[in-house]
């Protein structure tokens, strides 16, 4: 392990840093996007379309809860360059976050009357998911102080290695709950033997609670987590709608329809996650030619990309899936381009925001997450009630459009 942690320490400048976090950022969110069409595609050979439709609706509330958990602190502590905060205030402020989304993740089992075996499957893999939180605490610190890379080879082979296990278990016992269990606990352990060489280097400590630097980091992350918390809303809000008023065997035709969305959406972390810190230098040095040269960039990548994908999609992605999902989706051609294009919309509102909160804009961003929200309440439900899958699609792709256009707007009134 020693000298795992040495290699992963030393590393050539800051080109040999931007380098290698590139490509590890990369495998990282492959493993993480693939994980859910992995564990589904493992359920959908075995005949459980069921099963996969229970485990769908379990990975919603996941991400759902799990924006509540990182309570937008996240969003800011990446961007926290000038070290306006500690590492401290961060991990208070996810403590208090970590205890109200457990809260919550209990009044939404309960409230939504699941049968045991559904509850146990929401429960331990929500808290599966929740680890990120306690493990992004350590990583983000890390990019901070200009180590990015640490946290994407640590966090990628946590990933590859909890996904073997659970699958392993999957195969062995045919028993997801068992399966999900064994992956929550090695994920554990791989958390704690991972950091510990790393925390102390980077002054990851606690310290005397600073009750005034703590309400005042609580006051900006709260817009910046009701904000994530609706997006993750906005982009499960379709499957909350198949839960109410459709079935789990519906649910799983949506699941394997929205592998690609979900894995475009996860990946969209790839194209500027690590660009982040330096959009944001540019920003607190005045740089305007450059910040907006940054972002042009990133804007074009993800539209050129939503273009490939979509067309991909058109001529061979339905039939790909058919084949590996052993599913017939032929009658779903429409529902899976609009899904597509929804991915690439989403893709492109998540990075908008982030852009938002790093020019200051934390209540405008709130404001037109929440107009967004307010369309999926008022139609969600029916929509999906009426037009079934197609509906659900719909559901998906419009809030995006709302979202898209009202932060261009913004973005660029603040620059001007």
């Amino acid at each position: 392990m020693k000298k795992i942690n040495n290699w992963i320490e030393n590393v050539d400048g800051e080109k040999g840093i931007l380098r290698r976090a590139t490509g590890w950022n990369l495998v990282a969110s492959l493993v993480n996007a693939s994980m859910t069409a992995i564990i589904i595609f493992f359920m959908s050979r075995t005949g459980q379309a069921e099963l996969a439709g229970i485990f769908s609706i379990a990975t919603a509330i996941a991400y759902q809860v799990q924006a509540i958990g990182f309570f937008g602190v996240r969003n800011f502590h990446i961007t926290d360059v000038q070290n306006q905060f500690s590492f401290s205030d961060y991990a208070y402020i996810n403590i208090f976050s970590s205890v109200i989304m457990i809260g919550s993740l209990l009044f939404i089992i309960f409230h939504n009357e699941y049968s045991t075996d559904k509850a146990i499957i929401v429960l331990i893999y929500s808290l599966f998911r929740a680890l990120d939180i306690y493990e992004a605490l350590f990583h983000d610190e890390y990019q901070r102080k200009g180590r990015i890379d640490i946290g994407l080879i640590l966090q990628t082979i946590r990933y590859l290695i909890s996904l073997t296990v659970l699958i392993a278990l999957l195969l062995l016992s045919k028993n997801m709950i068992l399966s999900i269990l064994g992956a929550l606990i090695i994920s554990i352990i791989l958390i704690f033997v991972q950091n510990r060489y790393f925390y102390s280097k980077f002054g990851c400590f606690l310290e005397k609670i600073d009750v005034k630097k703590i309400k005042k980091l609580f006051w900006i992350c709260l817009p910046i987590c009701v904000s994530g918390f609706i997006s993750m809303y906005l982009t499960n809000a379709p499957k909350y709608s198949i839960d109410a008023v459709l079935n789990d065997q519906i649910q799983g035709i949506f699941a394997i329809l929205f592998v690609p969305v979900f894995t475009i959406n996860l990946l969209s972390t790839v194209i500027y996650r690590p660009y982040i810190s330096q959009i944001s230098q540019e920003w607190a040095d005045k740089n305007k030619s450059v910040f907006l040269k940054l972002i042009g960039k990133q804007l074009f990548i993800i539209l050129l990309l939503t273009l490939l994908i979509t067309g991909f999609g058109y001529l061979i992605g339905l039939k790909w899936l058919e084949i590996i999902y052993s599913t017939d989706l032929s009658h779903y051609m429409s529902e899976f381009l609009i899904l597509l294009i929804g991915g690439g919309l989403n893709t492109l509102s998540v990075f908008l925001s982030q852009i938002l909160i790093i020019v200051g804009y934390y209540q405008w961003n709130l404001i037109i997450y929440v107009f967004s929200m307010i369309f999926t309440v008022a139609f969600g439900n029916f929509l999906v009630a009426d037009q079934n899958v197609l509906g659900a699609a719909f559901l998906y792709s419009i809030p995006s459009i709302i979202l898209v256009g009202f932060s261009f707007v913004l973005l660029m009134i603040k620059v001007n």
